[in-house]
This record gives C-alpha cells, sequence and structure tokens, in this order.
C-alpha cells in the first residue's frame, strides 16, 4: 500500500481553514513531512471546535472553507508529493437539528428514511425519541411558559424541534408537546431513560449504524469520493471500539477504499485503538495498524525511574491518605460511571438478559436487579475496553477476557452467584446481547479510565495517559524492543504517537515529570511543603496543583485556571460537571494561584528543566526511527508545554516556526525533528522495510537499535535514568554493521568502535545516525 514516510497533524478550525492548511505546507515540506493528517472535513454541528460531531457527512464543512479552496489545497499537497490522511466519524453524528438526518426523524419519528440510520431503541421509548434538554421536569417547564408553537417549530429559549405534520393545529402547548415523535424531558433524565446509544455520555452525539450496508454508503459517499478523486490518501477510523462489529466495518471500508482509489493494492487505513495491558491489535483486521498510543506507552516508559516512581508513590498515598491503588480506583469508577451515567443501558442489558416480562420491583430481591448489578461487577472486571465477538464466532482471547471477568465477579462476595452464571450463560450463548455488551463496556471504561481515574490519582502524573498503564509506570528496555520487534513484524506501517489532540498532557510535559522520578524524595518533600505552606485545601488535589504548575511552567492563572477546573469536575469527587461546588473550586484556584505566584515553582523547574527537555529529545528521537510513521502533533516540534484540551488545540504560529527552520537559533529539538523526517524522506524503502535490531550495550542508561535494510543502516541511541551511572556504556553493533556513521542532526562524522555513550552523546543529547555512504548531512534534502 502506498505508506506515508511520516505525518503531521493539523487541527482544523473555522480560524484554520483550507487556505491556512495551504499556507502550511511549504513550512512542512522543509521540515521533512511526507503527509498531512488531518482533523475531520465533514460539516460539523454549529459551533464544533474539532470536527467530531459532524452534522452533514455529505459535505465538506463550510467553515473551513470553499470547495475550491479545499481542491486547491489538495492540489498543492499533490504538486509537493505529499499525502492526505483524513480522520472520519463512522460511530457517531451530531443530535442536533443542523443534522438533516437527525431533524427527519424528529419530524417523522420511526417512519423517517433515516430512523434505522441511528442506533435508537425505539420500543424502549414507546415509539418516541427522547430528547434530555429541558432545565427542569416537562411539567415545570410548560407551567413556566418556556414552550411555545413558532411556525413549523417548537421553541424551547433559543432552541428548535421540527413539528409533526399537522401537529401545530392542537389546542393546547401540551397537547402540541405530546403528539410529538420525541419526548422532551429534564436533562438529568438521561442516564435512566435515554433510548439512543451515544458517544460516552455525550447526549449531543448519537449512535450510527454504519454495520447496515445502506446506512455504511450513506455515511461514506462523500469521503470515498474524495479517496476516487486522489485528495485523500489515507484514513484514520475514529472510535472503532463503539462500533457494533469492527472487523466487518473494516473489511468493507477496506473494500470500498481500495475499489475508490482505483489502485489493485490495499488502502492505507489506520484505526484509533486503545490497547490494554499486554492486548494486541486483532491481526486479521484488514488495517495498517493504530493511532499510536501502545508506542507512546512503551517509550514513555523507558524514562520513568521504577525504585523512584516506587517510592513517590508511598510517599503519596501517605500524604493524601490514598487508600486504592490505580486498579482499584478504576473498578471502582466504572461501577460509579454506570450508575451514574449509563444506568438506563445496564438496565437494557440487564432486561434482556433476563427477559423483555421482567419487573423492576425497586428493591434487592429483584431478579433484574440482581442480574443488572452482577453485570455491573463483571463489566468492571473487564481488564480491557472491549471484546470482539461477532457472528463469525469470538477467538481464544475473547474468551480468555471474559472467564477472567466472571472470575473476578465471582470473588465478589456482594454478588448473587446465580445471577452471575445467568449473565455468564448470556455472554457465552446469546450473541445479540455480546455484541451490545462491547459496545457499552467500551464507554464505561473510556469514561471511569481517561476522564475521572486519571484525575484521581497523581503519584506520577506523567503517566496519566491514553494507552498507558498507571499502576505500572516504568518500563523495561526489552518490553520496548519486544512492542518494536513486533511493529516491524506485524504492523510496519502502524503510526506512532507521542502528543495528540487527546492527549492529557503534551510530550514535553511528561517529559519533565518523568525526572521527578528520579528525585523523590525532593520532589516529595517539596510538595508536602508547598500543602501545608500555601493552604491547600485537599492533599490530592494539591498534589495534582503543583504537578501541573511544574510540568507546564510556565503557566499563567488563566490556563491554570481552566486545567484545573475541568480537573476537579472530571475527578469527580467535591465537584462535577452535573453538580459543580464553585465554591471549592475557588478555594483548589487560590492556594494554584499562592504557588504559582510564589516564585517557587519557577525555582523548582530550574532544577529539572533541562533534564526534562533531554527526555523529551529521547523519546522523539526513539519515535522517529522506530518501524512505523511517525505522528508530529501540530506545533510540537519545538518544545510544547501544553495541558489537556482545549489547552493543546490553540493555534500555532506557523510563520514563526518556518523562520526558525534552519536558522542558527533553531532549538534543538526543531533541528532533531526536522533532520530525521528529512533522513527518513530521503531512505524512505529502510524506514518502510528495514528490520528493527536491538542494539545491546554494556552498562546502563541507554536504550539503542538500529535499522537495516541491504547495505543502508540507521541507529538510534539515546540516554535514559540512570545514564550518569553507567556513562561508560559501549555499543555492542549488530553484525555487519559499519562502524563509520554520519550524524543526521550535526552532520558529523561518528565512529563508534569502543568509544563509550558520554562521548557519543557529548556533541547532542541524542544519537542519531545513518551510514555516512548515504546520507548528505543535516541539510540533505531529497
Amino acid at each position: 500500500m502506498p505508506v506515508p514516510c511520516s505525518t503531521y497533524r493539523l487541527q482544523m478550525t473555522a480560524e484554520f481553514g483550507f487556505v491556512e492548511a495551504l499556507a502550511t505546507l511549504p513550512y512542512l515540506e522543509r521540515l521533512g513531512v511526507t503527509d498531512v493528517y488531518c482533523s475531520p472535513l465533514l460539516r460539523a454541528a454549529p459551533g464544533s471546535t474539532h470536527g467530531y460531531d459532524v452534522a452533514d457527512p455529505t459535505t465538506l464543512d463550510p467553515r473551513l472553507g470553499t470547495d475550491a479552496e479545499f481542491i486547491a489545497f489538495s492540489d498543492e499537497l499533490e504538486s509537493r508529493g505529499m499525502g492526505l490522511v483524513l480522520d472520519i466519524v463512522p460511530n457517531h453524528m451530531a443530535a442536533s437539528t443542523a443534522n438533516p438526518w437527525w431533524r427527519d426523524v424528529l419530524e417523522r419519528g420511526e417512519e423517517s428514511a433515516y430512523a434505522d440510520h441511528f442506533d435508537i431503541d425505539w420500543a424502549a421509548g414507546a415509539g418516541r425519541l427522547l430528547l434530555p434538554v429541558l432545565g427542569a421536569p416537562l411539567a415545570e417547564v410548560l407551567a413556566a411558559g418556556e414552550l411555545h408553537v413558532d411556525g413549523d417549530e417548537l421553541a424551547y429559549h433559543e432552541h428548535r424541534y421540527p413539528l409533526r405534520a399537522g401537529s401545530d393545529k392542537l389546542a393546547t402547548i401540551a397537547e402540541v408537546v405530546d403528539a410529538q415523535h420525541y419526548e422532551l424531558a429534564d436533562w438529568r433524565e438521561q442516564a435512566r431513560r435515554l433510548n439512543y446509544r451515544r458517544f460516552f455520555d455525550i447526549t449531543g452525539l448519537v449512535g450510527v449504524r454504519v454495520e447496515l450496508p445502506h446506512v455504511f454508503r450513506d455515511v461514506h459517499a462523500r469521503i470515498l469520493e474524495l479517496v476516487a478523486e486522489g485528495r485523500v490518501t489515507g484514513l484514520r477510523v475514529d472510535h472503532v471500539d463503539g462500533l457494533r462489529d469492527p472487523r466487518g466495518y473494516l473489511e468493507q471500508l477496506a473494500t470500498a477504499a481500495r475499489a475508490a482509489s482505483g489502485r489493485d493494492e490495499p488502502f492505507y487505513i489506520l484505526v484509533e485503538k486503545i490497547l490494554a495491558e499486554d492486548e494486541v491489535l486483532p491481526p486479521d483486521w484488514p488495517v495498517a495498524g493504530t493511532t499510536g498510543y501502545h508506542f507512546l506507552d512503551a517509550c514513555d516508559g523507558l524514562f520513568v525511574d521504577s525504585d523512584g516512581a516506587e517510592q513517590i508513590a508511598e510517599r503519596y498515598a501517605a500524604v493524601t491518605a490514598h487508600e486504592q491503588g490505580f486498579d482499584d480506583i478504576v473498578a471502582s469508577a466504572k461501577l460509579r460511571t454506570m450508575r451514574e451515567a449509563f444506568w438506563g443501558e445496564l438496565g437494557r442489558l440487564a432486561r434482556h438478559i433476563v427477559g423483555d416480562d421482567a419487573v423492576d420491583l425497586g428493591d434487592d430481591e429483584g431478579e433484574l436487579r440482581r442480574v443488572r448489578d452482577a453485570l455491573a461487577v463483571v463489566t468492571a472486571q473487564l481488564p480491557i475496553y472491549r471484546t470482539y465477538v461477532d457472528a463469525r464466532g469470538r477467538s481464544a482471547e475473547d474468551q480468555r477476557v471474559i472467564a477472567h471477568a466472571l472470575a473476578g465477579a465471582a470473588a465478589n462476595p456482594g454478588v448473587d452467584p446465580l445471577a452471575l452464571a445467568q449473565v455468564g450463560r448470556a455472554l457465552q450463548e446469546d450473541l445479540e446481547l455480546t455484541l451490545r455488551w462491547q459496545q457499552f463496556s467500551g464507554p464505561v471504561t473510556a469514561k471511569s479510565v481517561e476522564d475521572t481515574a486519571f484525575y484521581r490519582y497523581y503519584a506520577v502524573p506523567a503517566r496519566n495517559e491514553v494507552g498507558a498503564h498507571p499502576s505500572h509506570p516504568a518500563a523495561a528496555v526489552g518490553s520496548f524492543h519486544w512492542l518494536l520487534g513486533q511493529l516491524a513484524q506485524e504492523w510496519p506501517h502502524s503510526m506512532n504517537a507521542s502528543s495528540t489532540h487527546d492527549t492529557k498532557r503534551s510530550e514535553d510535559v511528561r517529559a519533565r515529570l518523568m525526572v521527578l522520578t528520579e528525585r523523590p524524595d525532593w520532589w516529595a518533600d517539596l510538595v508536602e511543603e508547598w500543602l501545608e505552606r500555601f493552604a491547600a485545601p485537599d492533599a490530592n488535589d494539591g498534589w495534582m496543583v503543583a504537578s501541573t504548575l511544574v510540568g507546564a511552567w510556565p503557566l499563567d492563572g488563566a490556563r491554570l485556571a481552566q486545567y484545573v477546573r475541568k480537573a476537579l469536575r472530571e475527578e469527580k469527587e467535591r465537584t462535577s460537571w452535573t453538580d459543580p461546588d464553585e465554591s471549592y473550586e475557588s478555594a483548589v484556584l487560590a492556594f494554584g494561584e499562592r504557588l504559582r505566584t510564589s516564585g517557587e515553582v519557577e525555582q523548582a523547574v530550574a532544577k529539572i528543566a533541562a533534564e526534562g527537555e533531554c527526555n523529551s529529545l529521547a523519546a522523539t528521537a526513539l519515535k522517529l526511527f522506530a518501524p512505523g510513521v511517525p505522528d508530529t502533533y501540530q506545533g510540537t516540534e519545538v518544545e510544547s508545554l501544553t495541558l489537556v484540551d482545549p489547552d493543546n488545540r490553540q493555534p500555532v504560529d506557523f510563520a514563526a516556526l518556518d523562520a526558525l527552520l534552519d536558522s542558527a537559533d533553531a532549538p534543538s529539538k526543531l533541528r532533531l525533528v526536522s533532520a530525521a523526517l528529512r533522513a527518513r524522506r530521503e531512505h524512505r524503502e529502510l524506514f518502510r522495510d528495514g528490520s528493527y535490531l536491538p542494539v545491546r550495550h554494556t552498562g546502563v542508561g541507554v536504550v539503542a537499535y538500529a535499522r537495516q535494510l541491504g547495505d543502508t543502516w540507521a541507529l538510534v541511541a539515546v540516554p535514559r535514568p540512570g545514564f550518569q551511572a553507567g556513562a561508560s556504556a559501549v555499543l555492542e553493533l549488530p553484525d555487519g554493521a559499519p562502524t563509520t556513521w554520519r550524524h543526521v542532526v550535526t552532520g558529523a562524522d561518528v565512529d563508534l568502535a569502543g568509544r563509550p555513550a558520554a562521548e557519543l552523546l557529548s556533541g547532542f543529547p541524542v544519537l542519531m545516525l545513518i551510514a555516512s555512504n548515504s546520507v548528505e548531512g543535516p541539510s540533505g534534502d531529497a
């Protein structure tokens, strides 16, 4: 398949559209990028800042520019030999009246031509679609006169909903409301009564049934046109775990994209898939790989000092009185998430097991309740996001994982054994139940891990990251080599990520925070002192604030407040999005301001910033020459100390970056990224098809590998925790490797024979080499 040599992620917005993207291309080409990787381009809901809330999949988003402007952008990409990898969203669409399909369903109900395009349980709503959009119960809203007919629409403040034909002639507003195909309800009823599948717990995003062939065609028609025109050369599938049949969908997409491209070879497709610890991508999926969170996890773990992380965790637990470890926090968060956000979905699954005639008695004796509780515990015990059972069967891994979850539930004394047996039989024998449960467990896990537990446990916050495993923060070098060896053999064209639009902290923030594991006592003592001296209202939240300030410094008050408020509400302990406690939030923010303006954060950062920058350079180097396709998230080719969205989605000053590139003032990270990307582009075959060879070494504190294709070689060696103690480490080159190389960043000839790592890294913090007879130098460009 045509494979990108590298990608560069652009976040498309109303302020950064096709014209602005086109203007970046000269810079991106000089940087060494071969393919632009764009956020979704189809028409999104009004006010969208990200594009994942598609309102009309048949047209490009006019806020990004005109069709002619997109064509100009596309033509310029082609003229420069660059491709376009496009983010697509098959799982969900905007539940908005700006979505013509959704609007038609509201107006016509089950008779709508689009009624089966959305994952709606019409029976659960007695033939109506629940819209939990009111600020109070319906009776109160009616009594307050907040609903009225406005032409052919039902008006509620600034919101408008289409009326069922003829219903505007009814005598009272209550009759009009009751006559619709939708039921207006208090927003607080969504968790228990909502009868359509959502993206996570976002009511404004409705699940789409792309497993139906005609729905697949409708959703992908414009995308496949772009593929047929040669304007899209790769696809990234968002939230593949939300789909009813991921393998079936990907097979259909691969076939359709291949046919549309007109080329007799597989089309380049990636999936956004978060792999749990020791989980692998299903080998029969017809894709090039994932979006690279597994690489992020394995790479980051190299820069965590194992002993230091353990010491910090012990001090953290003592200071914050945290009795639960991360895994226990996740398990309890899953149960709470199901109770507070997915109770209706859980109840419908339980009713499916028990039978539609089951009665919820509302007490502990009801069969439905016992089955529901048992299913909740089984789901909480699932060690991965979801299984992949489908009509063609279940893999041995699916069987093992489900058995693991059932065994974990059986160890819970609060679970009724008969109810658990019912759940176990259903998950083994009832395909429909299992298919629906798989779509349920993924969102539950994501909300519980990424949007809850990551905000409750801060022992090593650098590892509270998408795809990472905070309970095992440090990674062995052998595990890293194993992963890259697997990538080279099984998924050689998978993406490798370090920062994305969804990461909780940028790669540079994480790299700095990892240094703290090498200074555990200093850090724990400092935080404990800060908590007391600056009067933190809560030790755990104070630890979060301290970590945030040190990791992302310099940080102004507005950015700190934005992050802290989001972190506290995602934590859901003292405040939340649905029940905010602004007085408590203000108390935490006041502590943060006292610490931020004390001058002490800057002093602390000065002690670790250089080591953090070195960690960042090392991780970047490992990514750029590894098997797979390295992605650079916009703006991270230089140090980018950003936090979770919206902080990491701010505009990038591409003119400033362009001016820095190849200048004498170019920072080390920009020099590294550009030199490595240019080397990849010049030696495409080596990095696309070359073997992966771990490089052994004496001593400790170094990780190194080589790539080989015929007579062409590349080599990376970087420092990691323990480097100072092992500075005399010497690389042991693989058989047949040359001894003289060219450093792609500095341009210097490098003789590796017998030289200690400290000497090799004295001129530049990392070693990135190509065999000396096959590279032009640091500015060499293909």
